[in-house]
């Protein structure tokens, strides 16, 4: 074990300073493209060097869109083609990817054929690297290899965590040691009849690693689980002694106290882990966006089918004024059902996609009874109704779910007075606001969790 964690430590510290040379890279402008352990090199005096620069480009002038680099480590927008979406974080991806492999010994993305290989960046999937990784990198290599761009850290010099990772390295291993004296107390507590010197040693020591350990890292995760499990332990054992003693009834009363009082916290503090789950909009944010995407194109094509009829003036409501709202709701219902897994993870989106689909069957239904009522009516009134009531149902959600749909009222509160003074520009109004209030929302939700992170 030891040997593994000096070789560990030994590739960890090359990468640290790979990152610093990536990070000055990134301040003149220039990506890599291509980081990865066959392309870091160690000099015969211990100096490091990052080579083939091949690919590198520089993000001031236009990037070829031809997927490049190694697709073994490559980040979802370069197996896309997406050269929009290249950045420093994409290089902050193949760090992360190069780090995987050195806790692991693999490739991050692995499989039989090139197709799959580039499925596999493309999903970039978060690993589970068991008990054998450090925690803390490996929350690094997640954190560095999101699938979003930007779910990752804003650049390479984030690495900077590897150094944390080294000082942590004597209270990591007290840690172990903790643990380890743990099993040991946990097997003795679990006899029938242990020896009390022993237990009581045990104890002791497996007290103290863990103690030393927060002394030198006080957040270390793995010494405050260990350091729990310990104390709960001898909890259990002193409640057991009592209730064979028949102690005092006070005394046994404040045990009960004590036990519930910690199964209360415990119960607190998973129901605030919940509800912070259920109100992050990270999660199915970008099923949401290919919602919005799928909901933008339709739009668009609506408004060419309008511009095609030659719409007089003030058109009268017709069947072509049904077949907008019943296909936006038609593609973005069926959107949303082949991405539920998702979208429907958190209250959160769910509150968000029903406010959509909500209001998109309102127009449905409100044009579809007029057109069968008979009623001669006035297409331009009919939607600056609905751009009325989109304005409302908006307002309410910004109340209710999240403030910053107060992007959404705005846009179409000023599309409802166009609405008013302007009726011929009544297809551009609401086409318009369908694509601008979506995306100034999520827009303005993007950076309140860039802001909070």
């Amino acid at each position: 074990m030891e040997a593994v964690d000096d070789r560990r430590s030994a590739a960890v510290m090359i990468l640290q300073e790979v990152c610093d040379a990536v990070a000055y890279a990134h301040d003149q402008g220039v990506i890599h493209r291509d980081i990865k352990p066959a392309n870091i090199l160690v000099g015969v005096h211990g100096e490091v060097y990052l080579g083939d620069w091949g690919i590198a480009a520089r993000l001031d002038e236009d990037i070829s869109a031809q997927v490049v680099g190694s697709p073994h480590f490559m980040a979802p927008e370069m197996a896309l083609g997406a050269a929009d979406a290249l950045s420093v974080r994409t290089d902050v991806y193949l760090l992360g990817a190069t780090l995987h492999a050195v806790l692991t010994g693999a490739a991050r993305h692995r499989a039989d054929t090139l197709l799959s290989i580039l499925a596999a960046a493309m999903r970039s999937d978060p690993v589970d690297y068991g008990p054998d990784v450090p925690a803390d990198l490996a929350a690094l290599c997640n954190d560095a290899t999101h699938p979003s761009p930007e779910r990752r850290p804003e650049g390479a010099l984030a690495f900077r965590r590897l150094a944390d990772h080294l000082r942590h390295l004597s209270s990591a291993a007290l840690a172990r040691e903790g643990a380890a004296r743990l099993e040991a107390l946990l097997a003795l507590l679990a006899t029938s009849s242990p020896d009390p010197a022993a237990l009581a040693r045990t104890a002791t020591e497996c007290r103290y690693a863990f103690a030393q350990s927060l002394h030198g890292w006080p957040q270390n995760p793995d010494a405050l689980a260990g350091r729990e499990r310990c104390l709960r332990a001898l909890f259990a054992r002193a409640v057991a002694l009592l209730d064979d003693l028949g102690g005092p009834a006070d005394l046994a009363a404040a045990l009960d106290a004590l036990r519930v009082c910690l199964e209360a916290r415990r119960a607190q503090a998973e129901s605030a882990e919940r509800e912070a789950r259920e109100r992050d909009v990270s999660v199915g944010a970008r099923q949401r966006a290919a919602v919005m995407l799928a909901v933008a194109l339709v739009a668009l094509g609506c408004l060419a089918v309008l511009v095609a009829h030659k719409l007089p003036p003030r058109p009268r409501i017709t069947p072509v004024f049904i077949g907008g709202p019943a296909a936006l709701l038609t593609v973005a219902g069926a959107v949303t059902f082949a991405l539920r897994r998702s979208l429907l993870a958190t209250r959160v989106s769910r509150q968000l996609l029903a406010l959509l689909l909500g209001g998109l069957g309102w127009m449905l239904v409100h044009r579809v009874g007029l057109l069968a009522s008979g009623i001669d009516r006035d297409a331009g009134q009919i939607i600056s109704r609905d751009l009325f009531m989109c304005t409302g149902l908006c307002l309410a959600g910004a109340i209710a779910i999240r403030a910053e749909l107060v992007a959404c009222v705005a846009v179409y509160a000023a599309a409802y007075v166009t609405s008013l003074v302007a009726p011929a520009l009544d297809p551009i109004t609401v086409v318009l606001a369908t694509l601008l209030g979506p995306v100034l929302t999520y827009l303005l939700i993007a950076r309140r969790e860039a802001g909070d992170r």
